[in-house]
């Protein structure tokens, strides 16, 4: 009897066993699998491109961009990556917050923006200087630039107020290009810029299209303080805008492009300022001089000279010479194109070539007459 029950003991042991060491090894072949039916997670690497879902837009306005993080995207865990134009998110929350479709670099800024949707407006933004802009609204406590920390603080009209805008990046303040910013506008909008309130004149490219009106975007910025407005009624097509120091004087900021959707009745300019290309140069092989007299109205050679230093300056190539002759340059002008370490553009003259500057005399002013933004020139 002992015996019999010592061997149902024994038995029922090793049953016990048995199952333990399948119920493991069943776990962990489990454990093994499931890794591999799952979707993997990816981390966003430097250069990696993140497609966000398109919120719905209202019918009568350019879109709801509400402020936004890209950084909460790495800080609430992996990002798991679809088809494009698909992206889903470990934070829900997070998913909800996203009002807009942006194109996003894993460093966190924003590289360009666009609106898709029934509703577009606003698309294909490129600036010119490689910076960082963004499609956002300009509202009360919002940030002015992209690479700043000023915020708006006051709108003096509710119609400016939260409003669709390009952020621009304020390190393009010295810009004096004729295309620094352009984008694409798929029906008639206002097109409204917000300039730096100190400059004593305006850009060049502003010409006769964009008009000043009374009202004001206040900032922290304390010393530009507020913006003055300026505005477009233009029609569908493609935008493009110079740089705030084309042309200008007294310009210390960048400044903010606002889009407004209008009645098509109304959007019939084309405001897009972007200059038309330098006349032709004088034909040649090799170096070249051309020549400049105050008032002329030639092709820069000697018997015919350009009547303006910014022609001659567009026109002229790596080992040009730029000859002024002798008379008073009542201009202003911008280098157009680099020289070259053994082609340098020169620019020189008599001593009786004085260049003064546009309203430097009446005005006392002593902004730049010159401004050089290339390298190689002489």
């Amino acid at each position: 009897m002992n015996s019999l029950k010592h061997c149902s003991t024994y038995l029922l042991s090793q049953i016990s066993w048995l199952w333990c060491t399948m119920w493991r090894l069943m776990l962990a072949i489990t454990m093994s699998i499931i890794p591999l039916l799952a979707v993997q997670p990816l981390y966003a690497q430097e250069g990696t491109v993140i497609y966000m879902p398109v919120a719905y837009q209202g019918a009568t306005d350019a879109g709801s961009l509400g402020s936004f993080d890209p950084e909460e995207i790495y800080k609430n865990g992996p990002v798991e990556f679809m088809d494009e134009g698909e992206v889903i998110y470990s934070d829900e929350e997070l998913l909800a917050e996203v009002e807009e479709g942006l194109d996003v670099e894993a460093s966190g800024m924003i590289r360009a923006a666009s609106i898709n949707g029934s509703s577009d407006l606003v698309k294909n933004i490129i600036a010119t200087s490689g910076r960082s802009y963004k499609l956002s609204k300009c509202k009360k406590y919002e940030n002015v630039y992209t690479d700043r920390d000023y915020t708006f603080t006051k709108f003096s009209s509710k119609g400016y107020h939260n409003v669709l805008c390009i952020i621009t990046a304020n390190n393009d303040k010295n810009n004096g290009s004729d295309a620094l910013l352009s984008f694409d506008i798929t029906h008639a909008a206002r097109i409204r810029i917000y300039f730096d309130r100190r400059a004593t004149r305006n850009p060049s490219w502003f010409g006769n299209k964009y008009i000043q009106n009374t009202k004001k975007i206040y900032t922290t910025d304390s010393g530009m303080k507020y913006f003055e407005v300026f505005s477009c009624d233009s029609k569908p097509g493609r935008i493009t805008l110079g740089g705030p120091q084309r042309g200008s004087k007294g310009v210390g900021s960048m400044y903010v492009v606002q889009i407004v959707k209008i009645d098509a009745s109304k959007g019939k300019t084309d405001c897009s300022t972007k200059a038309s290309a330098p006349p032709p140069p004088p034909p040649s092989t090799g170096p070249r001089t051309l020549y400049v007299r105050p008032n002329a109205n030639g092709n820069g050679t000697q018997s015919r000279p350009f009547g303006k230093i910014q022609k001659a300056i567009d026109a002229a190539r790596p080992g040009d010479t730029v000859y002024l002759l002798g008379g008073n340059y009542k201009e202003s002008f911008i280098t157009k194109r680099h020289g070259e370490t053994n082609k340098p553009i020169i620019i020189k003259g008599p001593r009786n070539a004085v260049v003064r500057g546009e309203s430097h005399i009446s005005s006392g002013s002593k902004d730049n007459i010159i401004q050089i933004h290339h390298n190689h020139i002489i």
